[in-house]
Order: C-alpha cells, then sequence, then structure tokens
C-alpha cells in the first residue's frame, strides 16, 4: 500500500487471506522489511534536531515492528518469519547513492549469514510435504467445490 495504511501489510495480507480460503490453515507467513537502524545507530543520535525529533515521531507511528511483534504472539514460530536486517545508518526509502546502496548490501548480507538458521527453518517449512491425509482432504474440497 506504499506506506499510507500499513508500513508491514503482513497483517492486511493474512486477513484477505482468511476471507479468500476461509476453511484452510495458513501455513507460512513471510515478513520482509526494508531494514531498521541498529541500536548502535539509534543511540549515535541522543542530540537530535527538530527535524530529526519530528522524523522520529513520524517513524514510531508507522512502526513495523508493532505489527510484527502482534504476529510473533499470535503465529506459531514454524509458520511466521519476519526478516528485517540491521542497518549501519539510518537509510532512507529513496537512498540512490552508489556508496550507500553497497552498504546497505553489506548490512543485509551479513543479516543473512547471521540469521542462517532462521532461514533453513523457513525453506524446510516452504518444501514441506503434505500427507497423503491433507492431499485428500485437499482433493475432497476441490470436489465439493466443483459441484456445489
Amino acid at each position: 500500500d506504499g506506506g499510507l495504511v500499513a508500513n508491514n501489510p503482513a497483517s492486511i495480507a493474512i486477513h484477505e487471506c482468511k476471507l479468500l480460503w476461509p476453511g484452510e490453515d495458513i501455513q507460512c507467513v513471510v515478513s520482509l522489511g526494508n531494514g531498521r537502524p541498529s541500536p548502535d545507530v539509534v543511540s549515535q543520535s541522543k542530540s537530535m534536531s527538530l527535524k530529526q525529533k519530528l522524523s522520529s515521531l513520524v517513524d514510531s507511528a508507522t512502526n513495523t515492528e508493532t505489527v510484527h511483534i502482534v504476529l510473533h504472539d499470535l503465529l506459531q514460530p514454524h509458520i511466521y518469519f519476519r526478516f528485517n536486517p540491521f542497518m549501519s545508518a539510518d537509510f532512507t526509502l529513496d537512498e540512490n547513492r552508489p556508496e550507500r546502496l553497497e552498504q546497505m548490501q553489506r548490512d543485509t548480507q551479513m543479516y543473512i549469514r547471521r540469521n542462517e538458521f532462521k532461514f533453513l527453518k523457513l525453506v524446510h517449512q516452504l518444501t514441506r510435504y503434505r500427507s497423503t491425509f491433507q492431499r485428500f482432504i485437499d482433493r475432497l474440497k476441490e470436489f465439493v467445490l466443483m459441484y456445489t
């Protein structure tokens, strides 16, 4: 939605899935963030200008991590995955300077290396084989939908 309603639209996506497929369980939710400043970067900016303070206020009002916390509490850990790397600087969404983009890339690669286990858990969930019984239920539902 471009951040107009939800900067982290994962909860809206879950709501849409429940409307489209009301009888189905959610099997996997992957939420990808744009990155966030590391705690070190945030603590370095204690003496902020008025512009920075206003920007910080807007950021807190559009905080993507609030949705993450709610979904983390509501969904099982093998179903919900949030990837939002810590960045070494406070990058803007419209950043286009090559050296800053390269730094973003390095920060993201480090995040991936540090969270390899989490990525492997996601791969396992996405490639999990459905049981014979579950495939039978899937076919039965298709049959019922076709003839109702």
